[in-house]
């Protein structure tokens, strides 16, 4: 995914995911970056969605699925994950998502960021 190389990488999640049942929250959080960065926003949102519910309280999660809501305009709802990651981390800020985001590619970064950005996080 931070290589650029996203519909690689929903194979490659799917397959881990279809053989193991069980598996951990963060496969389906990098399972909606991959859709996010490939613009396939509904299916990032759902993947984000799904994160929520097994690691609900952690806020990187909020802030993809604001960045999901947001690429489908769905822009209070957007804000809504923003408040909420900012209640759990009141001092996160878009500088935490690009030094926890690692993108080879600047726009992925910029695409990704971006979308919190406009659902109202601060610098």
């Amino acid at each position: 995914i931070f290589a650029g190389h996203g519909d690689e990488a929903i194979k490659e999640l799917e397959t881990a995911m279809r053989l193991n049942p069980h598996y951990p929250g963060w496969y389906l959080q990098f399972l909606g970056r991959a859709h996010f960065t490939q613009r396939r926003y509904e299916a990032a949102e759902s993947a984000f969605e799904g994160v929520v519910t097994v690691s609900p309280g952690w806020p990187m999660v909020c802030l993809s699925l604001a960045a999901g809501h947001a690429g489908r305009g769905k822009t209070d709802e957007a804000r809504e994950e923003v408040a909420k990651a900012r209640g759990i981390g009141p001092r996160l800020g878009l500088e935490h998502l690009t030094r926890a985001w690692p993108y080879k590619d600047p726009a992925d970064l910029d695409h990704l960021v971006g979308m919190p950005r406009e659902a109202g996080l601060p610098e």
